[in-house]
């Protein structure tokens, strides 16, 4: 079309060369327009724009540009420039009754309902009156003036029952009165009337993708995109509907089509992030988030993809900005709670993971994710009474779900809560028996309570099972040793399982742990040392390292394998509270309490950091601290006795 549209240019150039001046422009701005009406006639909006551009800028005057450019700027959906232009077009003379129809459509495309109701139609020829009825039948919509509209819609009809606008306006009131019946014989109608009417394919798009027959919308979009291929709006119901259909390339094509014509297109850009967003691509979404960032908030769920991209990026403080954002502007829906609940808890900043998923319970927006989430929050701020209180409303949510039965099995064994994982464990393998893994959590569960006899059983049904792994089978297996205080039937099963799978983590920890019980601290020290040297905040491993170098009365050794595991994972709050303990029993309680006051805010806000640092203040005669300290820790955990006791304490003793 470019090349098409130079050899024109060239043309009149040669045969104007031996013209007047003032011929040769004349020409030109003749030509112009003539291409332009011929563009508009078989569909070509782009060749028409720029011919149209061309010729409002060489001829300012001209009041048929004017109005032909602003006609082409509305179907390219920029109802601004579209409104500039057909003032224009009327300052120039072009008729009022011509250019009022559309640019009350302007008017409506901007939501100026007002604007557009109060344009009279009084004086007008039917012929006149009957598209200007239709855009007041559409503003009257958007006030939702339901009865007026219908009234209006009606009278378009009977003015000009032949126009293709009168029936789809009637139609679009049928469907905002839910009448689907009289909507689909409205654009029926609309379709005898034209049946290459872009308009009408849209709506009976527009009505299917509604009702869920995305499959027959996406067929009217494509016949409505045969005819006016550069249609951005159609394009993109298109892929908005694609997208519903789980058939992303297809979609990414008609957006990349749409981003072509217009690249800084809103609605383009936000279906881009949609892409990206299910594609992973972070810094992709962030790119084309970037663009919409000003009118972000007039897509449904602009911030809520926004703050997801933003938590892949690392960007926490965006992120919460973003969700925050989302939640108060969409106060009902739970999916927003739980996005803020996992950027707080990302930035371990769990007490504001907490008042978050507070608000959505406080609200009525309770389900079983949410509450794992607010469970895993009171887990890491102490609260461990509240964690199991919520892990038992969200195990009696999820008693058909096995995995979720079993997540929560895990937090229970995490904070000591053996015979509520046993439970949990038992009824998710019950409804999956075949499922990997159950079993050996069960053996784990009934281990953690003590019911020896019962991880024997489970182990048993386990080693039945052909498709076993004997390097797990040997780990649990000298577990339950361990437990039935059989030392040397554990260390065999132990090194068997780690002959079975040298890289087995768990078989060389227990393994380690048999040895240091047998006295063979050396041997323990083996097995373990390579462990920190790969991972230097291995925890399971510094524990067990620590019990073998504190009886052999070797705490530097065991300080400088703590500092390297804290140089390791900084923040890591655990290490770091173990680390500190390992100071003050050492003597060293000024060094640990500067270990502590080291820690990241967030981190140091959490209760069991405060606690510590209170005992630390205590012990160093920081009693006013220490009371500041213990009052923020109940204010976290207002159950917590032990730190009340302590705060009664030092209140009476500064009496």
């Amino acid at each position: 079309m470019k090349k098409k549209y130079l050899l024109v240019v060239l043309a009149i150039l040669l045969l104007g060369s031996g013209t007047a001046g003032g011929a040769w422009y004349w020409h030109r701005a003749h030509d112009q327009l003539g291409i332009a009406r011929a563009a508009m006639a078989r569909g070509d909006l782009r060749t028409a724009q720029i011919a149209l551009r061309a010729m409002v800028r060489d001829r300012p005057q001209s009041a048929e540009a004017h109005y032909r450019l602003g006609a082409v700027q509305m179907q390219f959906g920029d109802p601004v420039a579209a409104e500039k232009e057909l003032k224009l077009a009327q300052a120039a003379g072009w008729s009022n009754r011509v250019v009022m129809p559309l640019l009350a459509r302007t008017y409506l495309a901007q939501g100026r309902f007002k604007e557009v109701k109060e344009i009279s139609v009084e004086g007008l020829a039917p012929e006149e009156a009957g598209p200007l009825l239709v855009t007041k039948a559409l503003a009257e919509l958007g006030l939702k003036e339901m009865s007026d509209a219908q009234t209006t819609a009606t009278e378009a009809e009977r003015l000009a029952p032949n126009i293709v606008e009168a029936p789809l306006v009637a139609a679009r009131v049928a469907l905002a009165r839910n009448d689907t019946a009289v909507a689909e014989l409205k654009i029926n109608r609309a379709l005898e009337i034209n049946p290459r009417s872009v308009d009408a394919l849209l709506l009976k798009g527009e009505m299917q993708q509604a009702h869920g027959n995305y499959e027959a919308a996406v067929a009217a979009f494509t016949e409505a995109l045969a005819i006016a291929p550069d249609a951005i709006n159609i394009r993109l119901e298109r892929a908005n509907t694609l997208i519903s259909l789980n058939q992303g390339q297809k979609a990414r094509e008609d957006v990349d089509a749409a981003l072509q014509i217009d690249a800084r297109n809103p609605l383009a850009n936000y279906f881009l992030t949609v892409l990206l967003v299910r594609a992973g691509d972070w810094q992709g979404a962030d790119t084309a988030l970037q663009k919409i960032s000003p009118v972000i908030s007039r897509f449904p769920r602009g911030e809520y993809f926004q703050a997801l991209v933003k938590i892949n990026l690392n960007q926490f403080e965006q992120a919460a900005d973003a969700a925050n954002k989302y939640v108060a502007r969409m106060p009902q829906d739970i999916a927003g709670y739980k996005l803020l609940a996992r950027i707080y808890a990302r930035a371990h900043r769990p007490q504001q993971m907490i008042a978050a998923l507070m608000k959505a319970s406080n609200a009525g927006l309770v389900d079983v994710e949410l509450l794992e989430l607010l469970g895993n929050g009171y887990v890491q701020t102490g609260q461990t009474g509240l964690a199991l209180q919520t892990l038992d409303k969200a195990a009696r949510l999820a008693s058909d779900d096995a995995d979720v039965l079993s997540r929560i099995a895990a937090i229970r064994l995490g904070i000591g809560d053996a015979g509520g994982a046993e439970r949990n464990l038992a009824r998710s393998l019950e409804l999956t028996p075949d499922k990997a893994g159950l079993g050996e959590q069960l053996v784990m569960a009934a281990l953690a309570a003590g019911d020896i006899d019962q991880a024997a059983a489970e182990l048993d049904k386990l080693r039945r099972q052909p498709t076993s792994d004997p390097a797990k089978l040997g780990n649990l297996l000298g577990l339950v040793r361990m437990g039935q205080l059989d030392l040397d039937g554990a260390r065999v099963a132990l090194e068997g399982a780690l002959a079975a799978d040298p890289t087995s983590i768990a078989a060389r920890l227990n393994l380690a742990k048999v040895l240091a019980q047998q006295g063979r601290g050396a041997d323990a020290e083996k097995l373990l040392l390579p462990l920190l040297d790969k991972d230097p905040a291995n925890a399971p491993a510094l524990s067990a390292i620590g019990g073998i170098l504190l009886a052999q009365n070797q705490p530097d050794r065991l300080i400088a394998l703590m500092e390297a595991g804290h140089r390791a994972a900084p923040g890591n709050a655990g290490l770091t509270l173990a680390m500190a303990d390992l100071l003050v029993n050492t003597g060293e309680t000024r060094k640990a309490y500067a270990l502590l006051d080291a820690l990241p805010k967030e981190q140091a806000a959490l209760p069991g950091v405060l606690a510590a640092r209170a005992r630390l203040q205590q012990t160093l005669g920081m009693d006013q601290e220490a009371l500041a300290s213990y009052r923020q820790v109940l204010v976290a955990n207002p159950a917590d006795v032990e730190t009340r006791r302590r705060l009664a304490d030092l209140l009476g003793r500064a009496k």
